[in-house]
């Protein structure tokens, strides 16, 4: 499909402060395949373009939830690893 981005698997969603939109893309249950696993994307309303945002995530990180804070940072709660010392959601 014409913008397709090999790997985007959608999970968490947030407005950002420029009126774009974020979104997380996790690791599919089979690996982590494809560039847009397990990174933020930024969808630009005004030129209809997804383009990587956050690309440094650690493997099978799969960023579930986003949101802006009013100190206009973006905030990342992460699903996953609950088998690891300090996994699970934070």
């Amino acid at each position: 499909a014409p913008g397709a981005v090999a790997g985007f698997n959608p999970a968490g969603i947030a407005v950002g402060p420029d009126g774009n939109l974020y979104i997380g893309s996790q690791s599919s249950f089979f690996g982590s395949a494809g560039e847009a696993a397990n990174t933020i994307q930024k969808y630009d309303f005004a030129t209809g373009t997804l383009t990587p945002f956050v690309t440094a995530l650690p493997a099978f990180y799969n960023p579930s939830a986003l949101t802006f804070g009013a100190d206009g940072n973006l905030y990342v709660a992460r699903f996953g690893n609950f088998g690891q010392p300090g996994g699970g959601q934070s």
